[in-house]
């Protein structure tokens, strides 16, 4: 059966304005949207679903890409539930309704207690307790903190975002080593993926705090210069704090985009920019903007990596942290069966953090390029860190929870410490690979 992408633009338009429901705060609550499940059987039946979570017209929101070996899952607003699926049935694509409430998810996740000793073992608090998701301002200050340990240098982003905030970064340059390799973590990008730049700030915490104690942050500390930006994306990380949750893009408005705002910053880099692994649709929330670098956020990070590599000498890892569905992705994104020359290297290393994450807590995390194993991405940071920059290791992590996971990207505070854990166990061993 032929699936028409026009059909959607026509039935979406349907719906019309998207109802919004406001908690006492004035933030969305998500009353009543729905958590689906869906099923595809044909590449056919995928761009299908991915065209329909582009036009945006029906306010749909895609958590998990399907693929024929992997449920996607898709958050739809209650205005939109009775057409979304039937448009599913017609296309012959098996959908069900996961969660009928996420607000009542979200309320069940916020009131679980923010710490269990039985989830973390070694490491809860340095200048950070890491059993909160805290605001910019907070994680600015505690960077301000970490300044004061030895070898480190706290700094700023060359330019201010669209709202006029800054762009905190941490370097670690004072270790031992006199041959010291440098490694670039890029996290917060995505900002509704808070547990991101909560990853990041643990790994700098539990570095600078365990130097001295432990023989894993000694060979860190020593043997590598790091450069760390916890929140790529200020003003959507703040957005998704103060108004809308699920807050995926930046803020930047857009010539002829209307009422629609913000870029997709992983679509946005020069790395096959503008293919159809990204979206032109300002009310996508895979917008990649109207020119590659067209967002100072990315211009940020691009001028970072390349004054680094000008200035320090060559970057040997690129690492770039989100959530969710625990994967580890290789490059390219851009196209299946398309690798790096070394790519046997990299996905060699990639197993290690995958070994070292299994062994540390038995969390299975699978290894794979996003082409391969999700679907087409154009304008990722990770393929242009790998192909345009020549940076040799560039690796992406979807952290917790796994693909089955309802709570998606509001991970319990909780589990903010084990999670991070992993991602410090699969740092460790890529570096050990370098």
């Amino acid at each position: 059966m032929m699936l028409v992408p026009w059909l959607v633009v026509l039935l979406g338009g349907i719906c019309g304005i998207q109802a919004v429901s406001l908690d006492r705060t004035g933030q969305e609550s998500f009353l009543n949207h729905r958590l689906v499940d869906v099923n595809i059987t044909t590449e056919e039946q995928q761009q299908y679903v991915i065209d329909m979570d582009d036009v945006g017209n029906m306010g749909l929101d895609m958590w998990l890409v399907p693929t024929l070996t992997r449920t996607g899952r898709l958050r739809v607003p209650p205005e939109s539930i009775d057409l979304f699926m039937t448009l599913m049935n017609t296309a012959g694509i098996s959908s069900k309704i996961r969660h009928h409430n996420i607000k009542q998810l979200n309320d069940d996740t916020y009131s679980m207690p923010s710490e269990d000793p039985a989830l973390y073992k070694d490491f809860i608090e340095g200048v950070v307790r890491h059993n909160a998701y805290y605001r910019l301002a907070n994680l600015d200050a505690y960077m301000s903190n970490f300044a004061t340990f030895s070898g480190v240098t706290k700094g700023y982003l060359a330019r201010s975002t669209y709202e006029g905030r800054d762009t905190p970064y941490i370097e670690i340059t004072g270790g031992s080593s006199s041959n010291k390799k440098r490694i670039f973590i890029e996290a917060g990008i995505h900002a509704r993926e808070w547990v991101s730049p909560a990853s990041a700030m643990y790994f700098i915490d539990r570095m600078l705090h365990r130097r001295d104690l432990d023989a894993d942050a000694s060979f860190l500390y020593n043997n590598f210069e790091w450069y760390i930006v916890p929140v790529t994306n200020p003003d959507g990380y703040e957005y998704s704090h103060t108004s809308y949750r699920y807050w995926r893009k930046n803020r930047s408005i857009i010539s002829g985009c209307g009422s629609s705002r913000g870029v997709d910053l992983n679509r946005n880099f020069d790395s096959m920019w503008g293919g159809s692994g990204s979206s032109g649709s300002c009310s996508s929330d895979s917008f990649r903007g109207p020119s590659v670098f067209s967002e100072i956020e990315t211009q940020n990070l691009r001028d970072k990596v390349q004054d680094i590599q000008n200035e320090r000498g060559p970057i040997s890892a690129y690492l770039s942290i989100h959530s969710f569905s625990q994967l580890i992705l290789t490059p390219y994104g851009f196209a299946q069966n398309t690798y790096p020359p070394n790519n046997d290297h990299i996905v060699e290393t990639s197993n290690l953090a995958k070994d070292a994450i299994f062994a540390s807590d038995g969390r299975t995390y699978r290894v794979g390029s996003s082409a391969d194993i999700l679907s087409v991405i154009h304008g990722g940071s990770r393929d242009w860190a790998r192909q345009t920059e020549d940076i040799p290791y560039a690796i992406t992590f979807e952290l917790r929870p796994s693909s089955g996971g309802l709570e998606g990207f509001v991970l319990p505070a909780a589990q903010i410490a084990p999670c991070s854990k992993e991602i410090w166990d699969a740092i460790y061993a890529i570096a050990g690979n370098l």
